[in-house]
């Protein structure tokens, strides 16, 4: 070594002729030269004179490092334990990061993720075959056993071996991480054991192939992924099966095959389905679906897309217990959980709304099978329940519909306004429309408050409905009255605007210029606000005339500077002139009709534009 460097080595043992370097070297550079010198006194009995060896290290070692699991093992050395990260991304993108250890021989700690760093799985890699029986790792690691010894990692004189996981520099993406295994221990991998909890849907022939250059970690990597997400599933199922009892091992295979042979019993009690209720029905299309799934992907798959929680997929297992176990109290408490879920509580009413949580926490399929001797107390809970809700809901229901109306009898009252605001609105020459959105949602309230038909009953029945069959509104549902107030201020401020653009002192001008008596009464009553009655006064032959009287003001503001043109002199009345001065005066006429026939509403036909646009008597001289 050189003679700057001052490292040591200690705590180093021979055994034959071997050398095992317990703890981490650190400091050296990579392909360093380590030299150990041993007194013969100290360590060899019965070797006489010095002896050195020499190691090389083909690798850098992480000063940093912590001590991991394998400082734990007790019999091979500190390089005989190897920890590399991998990261396998799924179908959607999203990037899962483990790692791969390669150990000599089990120990407990290994199989626990690091969650901590964000460990989704691990893989473990032992040199030695599984002696003190299976272990039982948590969900995501996975234990690969080999069925015969390896070698020992470092033994002199020869160089370590390095274990390292790693893409090569050359590798494509996607491609797999080439673990540097002797190809007498892959074999032994091969032959070995793969152990996960739940069983993984790959074995270690999968995994380890001695034809092939590295394993498919990858693969082993997706099956642990799809292993921890299905585990909830799995294990909510193994629970729901066996209830009251405890569940088994969660594996697949055996938990689906339950599966299906409840399913065929649930079937069996009724010999048409359409005889089940309809949450029976889908319970048993759902789980029928799921029993299919012929591997642990396929249940992920399967069971996140019919059950986004796990507890969902636990009802519907304890509903089919029920249909087969207990079918006619079953069939009851399907009828009590549709009344429960339509029979709404608003907070306010503190008291039943304490009383509806409480009955629902019971009204469960679990309790039913699994605790049948509580039955009689939830369907006494419930009625207890009921009789309040529907008193309350009976005093609710005349309330609303008095409510309801009163708003339907001011929605009438605002209607002539909404009509003289929409008959407005066709007059374009005074601007664009106004309020055309607040008049949409108007049309639309007295639909959604709708009506009901036992409105006016002295006494509602309600038996097995938890809302008026009628009509359906829910406790707590009040009619829309603050929507009502909002549409009626915006149709109000899209009048007032209407009616200031009439008022203004141009348009005036314009109309009281026709000398029409009704112009003239509309005039006062635009001038006076007098909403009200506008849409009394303001009827089709009155729109008219107004729509010809402003298109006529419109087309003589178009055509006046073309007059004042035509009446300045011209020096020069050669044919050429004349032609260009025709040319304007016909583009310009064209214009203002265009414009004019713009201004009236989409749907007139020919003849109303002409009588429309038509002149005015002529006035006497």
């Amino acid at each position: 070594m050189p003679g700057d460097a001052q490292h040591s080595v200690q705590n180093y043992v021979v055994i034959g002729m071997d050398l095992q370097i317990r703890p981490r070297l650190t400091g050296y550079p990579e392909d360093a030269k380590l030299l150990l010198k041993f007194p013969p006194t100290d360590i060899l009995e019965g070797v006489s004179g010095p002896i050195s060896r020499e190691l090389a290290l083909d690798r850098k070692v992480d000063p940093k490092r912590q001590p991991g699991p394998s400082s734990a093992s007790g019999g091979h050395a500190a390089v005989d334990a190897e920890d590399d990260p991998l990261t396998v991304t799924d179908a959607q993108g999203v990037a899962h990061c483990g790692g791969v250890m390669v150990r000599g021989s089990w120990t407990p700690e290994l199989g626990c993720l690091d969650e901590s760093v964000g460990e989704e799985f691990r893989i473990v890699l032992l040199r030695e075959p599984l002696c003190q029986g299976l272990p039982t790792p948590e969900c995501g690691v996975a234990v690969c056993a080999p069925d015969v010894a390896g070698r020992p990692v470092a033994r002199l004189p020869g160089p370590a071996v390095a274990h390292r996981t790693r893409r090569a520099e050359a590798d494509p993406p996607g491609a797999e991480p080439r673990l540097a295994l002797a190809s007498e221990h892959v074999a032994a991998l091969s032959r070995g054991q793969l152990v996960a909890c739940p069983t993984l849907d790959v074995n270690a022939r999968d995994v380890f192939s001695p034809e092939e250059e590295s394993p498919h970690l990858t693969c082993l990597a997706e099956a642990l992924l799809a292993q921890r997400i299905a585990e909830p599933y799995l294990r909510v199922l193994a629970a729901a099966l066996t209830a009251p009892a405890s569940p088994p091992r969660s594996e697949r295979a055996g938990l689906l095959a339950a599966l299906d042979g409840l399913l065929r019993d649930a079937r069996g009690k009724s010999s048409e389905a359409r005889r089940q209720p309809p949450p029976a029905a889908r319970a048993l299309d759902s789980l029928g679906e799921l029993a299919q799934a012929g591997c642990l992907t396929e249940v992920v798959e399967t069971a996140h897309r019919l059950y986004p929680q796990p507890g969902a997929l636990g009802e519907d297992v304890f509903l089919c217990r029920a249909l087969v176990e207990r079918p006619r109290e079953a069939k009851e408490l399907i009828r009590l959980r549709t009344f429960l879920a339509e029979a709404v509580v608003p907070d306010s009413s503190t008291r039943l709304a304490m009383d509806r949580t409480v009955v629902q926490e019971q009204l469960s399929f679990a309790v039913l099978v699994a605790e049948g001797h509580r039955w009689s107390g939830v369907r006494a809970a419930f009625d207890r329940f009921r009789g309040g809700y529907r008193k309350a809901y009976l005093e609710h229901h005349r309330q609303y519909w008095r409510e309801a109306l009163r708003l339907h009898v001011q929605l009438m009252d605002f209607a002539p306004r909404t009509y003289a605001l929409r008959r407005l609105n066709t007059l374009t020459e005074l601007g664009p429309s106004m309020g055309e959105e607040a008049i949409a949602r108007y049309e639309e309230l007295p639909g959604r408050i709708g009506a009901c038909a036992l409105a006016l009953r002295q006494e509602l029945e309600l038996s097995q409905e938890a809302r008026c069959p009628a009509c359906g509104i829910a406790l707590g549902q009040e009619p829309p009255w603050q929507e009502a107030e909002e549409v009626q201020h915006l149709l109000e401020k899209a009048l007032s605007q209407q009616l200031q653009r009439l008022s203004s002192k141009a348009v005036r001008r314009v109309l009281l210029q026709s000398g029409e008596a009704r112009i003239q009464e509309f005039l006062q009553v635009v001038q006076a606000s007098q909403t009200q009655s506008l849409a009394q006064v303001l009827d089709d032959e009155l729109l008219g005339f107004l729509r010809r009287f402003l298109v006529e003001a419109r087309l003589a503001e178009v055509l006046r500077p073309l007059v004042l043109r035509l009446q300045e002199p011209v020096p020069d009345l050669d044919p050429k002139t004349v032609d260009a001065a025709a040319e304007v005066v016909r583009r310009t006429f064209h214009n203002a009709l265009s414009a004019a026939q713009e201004a009236l509403p989409v749907d007139s036909s020919a003849e109303e534009t002409q009588a429309q646009l038509a002149p005015g008597p002529l006035e006497s001289e």
